[in-house]
């Protein structure tokens, strides 16, 4: 993700890129391809070579993409720094408690941390999120397939695998919910499937349905057989189909035909423009807060126990 944020803020035209690396050979093996022409500054040495960097500025947006692991000890260490801004990748942290550390340490040290959420700044979760503001939601649906097969456990440290939910799915989660603007206020929820995958004992079929407000919804996974990450959005006009989520359509009432809605292609990693100028503009209505984070970590506590 460092290496699609870095194309992001080059679409962007910022002056600078900095990029904070473990060795020379990474930084060639994901950064060779981009623009020669492009500012970039290899540092070694971690963070304490960026903090006694005569580049370093606190004001400078951070963007926090390293391993799942290792995301909340960079994150204190950046927030004792007194970074201003900090874009924290998802999920941030495997453990509510570790949130709400970071939580704390942000507002003692005047830091401002959001979760990168990249999904909710899709040009289509950005349109379906204007047309749902004049459209009441009647009902929803979201389902969070993971491809198993196509996971090498072998890339992942035991406990991010052991919270895939949280490390990878959540995604979809937040998104649905986003949408929805509010959690569930109800919850009935059925996980099967122990000891089916390996390196995730808990479960492999998760299957529910609830309430936010006067809305129901209902959501779907089978990691175990066929599926996708999808989203669908049902009002008294029609359903809207985000499937896949960087898509757009709506299949109007009394019909079955989908009808693709216009949107603005990203000419990088879908997302991560907008994300970035937002933060930067200090426009954060569109972030996931930590707290949203500590919120949906509960949520996801009940749909896979």
């Amino acid at each position: 993700m460092a290496f699609e944020h870095a194309k992001a803020a080059l679409e962007l035209e910022y002056d600078n890129v900095f990029i904070i690396g473990r060795s020379q050979k990474s930084f060639e093996k994901y950064f060779d391809d981009l623009d020669s022409n492009a500012r970039l500054i290899f540092l070694t040495g971690g963070l304490e070579t960026w903090f006694q960097s005569a580049h370093f500025d606190s004001t400078i947006l951070h963007i926090n993409a390293v391993a799942i692991e290792a995301l909340n000890e960079i994150t204190h260490e950046l927030v004792k720094h007194k970074i201003q801004k900090i874009l924290l990748e998802k999920p941030g942290a495997l453990e509510i408690e570790e949130l709400q550390e970071l939580k704390d340490a942000s507002e003692y040290y005047g830091s401002k941390i959001v979760i990168g959420y990249n999904r909710r700044h899709y040009a289509s979760i950005r349109k379906l999120k204007k047309i749902l503001s004049k459209e009441n939601i009647t009902s929803f649906e979201f389902e969070f397939t993971e491809w198993v097969d196509r996971i090498n456990p072998n890339d992942y440290s035991e406990k991010a695998l052991n919270n895939w939910i949280k490390s990878n799915s959540a995604h979809v989660i937040d998104t649905a919910f986003y949408l929805a603007s509010g959690m569930p206020t109800e919850l009935n929820a059925i996980s099967k499937g122990k000891n089916q995958i390996t390196w995730h004992p808990q479960a492999s079929v998760f299957i529910g349905s609830g309430m936010v407000g006067d809305i129901p919804f209902s959501y779907n996974a089978d990691w175990t057989s066929q599926g996708r990450w999808k989203i669908y959005i049902r009002t008294d006009k029609g359903k809207y189909v985000l499937e896949p989520m960087e898509k757009l359509g709506f299949i109007p009432k009394n019909s079955i035909h989908i009808q693709e809605v216009t949107i603005d292609d990203d000419k990088s990693k879908p997302g991560l423009e907008h994300q970035i100028r937002s933060l930067e503009n200090s426009s954060y209505s569109e972030f996931c807060s930590i707290d949203d984070q500590i919120e949906l970590f509960r949520l996801i506590k009940l749909i896979s126990a």
